[in-house]
């Protein structure tokens, strides 16, 4: 897939390990506040232990969508095609999903019921569009997208109209992903001729530049009420997960032992963060997985389930 990254490379290889970590929080940090504006957290709060999450798996041969429950059982079929599907974000109701599919020649972006059925095809371009994210009032969608070879951050409406191209330049913009007010946009850049995260305006204005380590960081995603952001970063060689707060101070490594960890996403709660996995040795493209929970500490690891899998997003 020409003008994608080497991170993204391996975001969108299959075979790999998905791990969910707990966040710990304390409950008066869950509390309700002004800051969380999405009806979907509050009921997490309450029912903390109902989530499941898509991935996608090539346990039957093709890149497909799964889910499954946190607890590792319930495990369903999404999809069944002879195309590549990768999951990407639920709506905020939790009623579709959105992933991207090869089922058009290059990479394109669709959204699918919660059972599987009703396909819509968002986007239509010559160049892959990967990675889409709802906004949190369900109105607009966050992707990346290739232009001349190089990827750039756009948004749209739910139906692929209004497309807005927010970033132009040289180097790789990716991984967008919306503030849970809605009104900024964190996201993976190449611009200074290393990967960074950055924070804009959700219109592409204001921008700022929050990480400026030695690691490729990429793959940023916001806690629930937006003081803090998770992202991956390889400074020794292998992806790890490290979080800081929003405006990019305090940064601090999750440990995850001795496998890597790529695509951090958040619970809706903040309570835990998924992530996959290709092992002590790190991506290859023959490289399998397995997935797991872990503890915030770093205890208790144990085996979510036996088929491998990528892409893993919470649901509301």
């Amino acid at each position: 897939m020409t003008g994608l990254s080497r991170p993204l490379c391996g975001l969108l290889a299959c075979g790999a390990a998905l791990v969910v970590l707990a966040e710990g929080l304390s409950p008066d940090q869950l509390q309700p506040t002004p800051r969380a504006p999405r009806k979907r957290l509050l009921r997490a709060i309450v029912t903390p232990q109902t989530f499941d999450l898509a991935f996608s798996s090539a346990r039957d041969g093709d890149p497909e969508i799964f889910t499954i429950g946190l607890s590792g059982g319930g495990l369903h079929k999404l999809t069944q095609n002879r195309t590549a599907e990768y999951a990407s974000d639920w709506s905020p109701d939790g009623a579709r999903l959105l992933f991207t599919t090869n089922r058009d020649g290059n990479l394109e972006v669709y959204s699918m019921a919660s059972d599987g059925s009703d396909w819509r095809r968002i986007t239509q371009t010559t160049g892959d569009e990967y990675q889409p994210e709802w906004s949190p009032d369900g109105s607009r969608i966050a992707c990346s997208g290739v232009v001349g070879g190089n990827a750039e951050i756009f948004v749209m409406r739910v139906d692929g109209s209004a497309r807005q191209q927010l970033t132009s330049v040289p180097e790789f913009d990716a991984t967008p992903v919306w503030s849970p007010d809605g009104a900024r946009i964190a996201f993976a850049s190449g611009r200074t001729g290393n990967g960074d995260i950055y924070v804009m305006d959700s219109d592409g204005g204001n921008l700022t530049r929050l990480t400026s380590g030695s690691g490729v960081d990429y793959s940023p995603d916001w806690s629930p009420y937006g003081t803090r952001i998770v992202f991956m970063s390889d400074p020794t060689g292998l992806n790890r997960i490290y979080v800081m707060a929003a405006d990019g101070s305090g940064v601090e490594g999750i440990a995850t032992g001795d496998i890597d960890a790529w695509d951090p996403k958040w619970s809706p709660d903040g309570r835990m963060i998924a992530f996959y996995s290709y092992g002590a040795g790190g991506y290859t493209p023959t490289a399998t997985g397995t997935v797991w929970v872990i503890n915030a500490d770093g205890t208790g690891m144990r085996q979510l389930d036996p088929g491998e899998g990528t892409h893993a997003v919470w649901r509301p």
